[in-house]
């Protein structure tokens, strides 16, 4: 007896990237062997009564199934409609350039969202201001830290970040950051400042003064073959530390560390016995802003 198809079932709407189910029901009395063959319609075929498929596209799909055996054959079709499953706007970056600025510049915000693109932003400053454009500009008037938040809104789903940007006060160019200070130097073995070194110090501290509130980044150095060189070399960054605080530098501006190196890189300056490596090194730096 040839086959004949009693019923033919699977969804008629599903969305995209999801596994549709198809079954089918042929007469029990069709003589076998029974080839059965579904034709999903993009270039993919299954068999067997039971089946499914996962749609990649969206729009109308028309299913194709055939049964046939020595006695003839039979087909139906199914249709289907798959849609987009829009996913909700997650923001995967915030970009602030540049960062730090300094009071006056202009600073370009952008955000890069995954998924459905975002119906609506709204940016705030965290000095009051705010705006609603998808990457906007902006000045500060104040030198300080500022917590700056995007919001991005749909239909499906709200996602928000939140970026800190540093404000510097507007400095000199001589402050472009950075800016090496006179290197301070010290005997062998020794971490006393000598009164050579008092005009090196005053002037780096009027420089550092002149260009607040930037960090300044102190490293005290020395040779492993001097005393205690781990201990000594900290110990030259603390004294010209001190230096620097007796003239006004806030403590919360300096960044101190320290450098031991190898007796074989020691190489003797104009100073006659004094090394490259017994020295302290201070750097003007900008401020590190957290996100």
């Amino acid at each position: 007896m040839p086959p004949e198809i009693v019923g033919l079932y699977g969804p008629e709407r599903i969305g995209q990237d999801t596994a549709a189910v198809f079954t089918a029901r042929i007469n029990d009395e069709a003589t076998e062997p029974v080839r059965m063959l579904w034709d999903f319609g993009n270039g993919y075929e299954d068999r067997g009564l039971r089946v499914s498929h996962v749609f990649t596209t969206e729009g109308s799909h028309t299913v194709r199934f055939r049964v046939e055996n020595e006695r003839g054959h039979d087909m139906r079709t199914w249709m289907l409609r798959v849609r987009s499953l829009s996913r909700a706007p997650q923001i995967a970056t915030v970009q602030v350039q540049p960062n730090p600025v300094r009071v006056g510049e202009r600073v370009q915000y952008e955000t890069s969202v995954a998924g459905v693109a975002p119906a609506r932003y709204r940016w705030t400053f965290g000095d009051g201001s705010h705006s609603e454009e998808a990457a906007p500009t902006h000045r500060y008037e104040a030198p300080g830290t500022y917590a700056v938040r995007v919001r991005v809104d749909h239909a499906t789903g709200t996602d928000a970040r939140t970026v800190q940007v540093e404000v510097e006060p507007d400095l000199p160019d001589f402050c472009t950051p950075p800016v090496a200070g006179n290197v301070v130097y010290f005997a062998r073995n020794a971490s006393m400042l000598s009164e050579n070194t008092n005009a090196t110090l005053r002037e780096n501290g009027l420089l550092f003064q002149d260009c607040a509130p930037l960090l300044v980044h102190v490293e005290g150095h020395a040779t492993a073959d001097e005393r205690n060189a781990d201990a000594l070399a900290a110990d030259r960054a603390a004294a010209v530390v001190a230096a620097y605080r007796t003239m006004g530098i806030d403590a919360e501006r300096i960044q101190v560390t320290h450098h031991v190196a190898p007796a074989h890189e020691s190489k003797k300056t104009t100073k006659g016995s004094i090394t490259e490596q017994q020295r302290v090194e201070a750097t003007l730096q900008s401020r590190v802003s957290t996100e």
